[in-house]
């Protein structure tokens, strides 16, 4: 089922005024609709992909500095770049579920830690554990 994005171009200026500014973003008169959360999360991802693959490499030798590179290389390490971003979104997302739900306190502590990944293609919410976690979660892959 295709999900058609209804884009207002003030509305999102706003949004890209608020991140670019470190402005605090109102919500829309009459509250918010589906398509303009849709929009901040798109606006959000903006931001986050602007900052460039070298805001988001882990640092190790190869990745410290992508554009020393190969270009094929380098454009296939953005690209998984691009993709951890979405997974991390998706786990970002249906960690502020638990918040939504009223259920954080009983699974996590005030702070949780996820190390997300990306397999193939498409982003996937594949993350492992790393802090913050009352009781192990039902895939079982608790980080030590």
């Amino acid at each position: 089922m295709p999900i058609y994005v209804i884009m207002e171009r003030d509305a999102q200026a706003r949004f890209v005024d608020a991140l670019k500014n470190n402005r605090p973003i109102e919500p829309p008169a009459g509250g918010w609709s589906l398509h303009e959360m849709l929009n901040l999360a798109g606006a959000a991802l903006a931001f986050a992909k602007g900052a460039g693959p070298r805001a988001w490499f882990d640092g190790s030798a190869a990745r410290a500095h992508p554009e020393h590179l190969h270009r094929e290389r380098y454009e296939l390490e953005v690209d998984k770049v691009r993709g951890e971003l979405l997974a991390a979104i998706d786990t970002a997302s249906e960690l502020t579920e638990v918040l939504a739900y009223g259920i954080w306190d009983n699974v996590f502590d005030s702070e949780v830690v996820c190390k997300t990944s990306f397999k193939g293609e498409q982003a996937t919410n594949c993350y492992t554990t790393v802090r913050g976690f009352k009781v192990p979660p039902p895939d079982g892959k608790a980080a030590s």
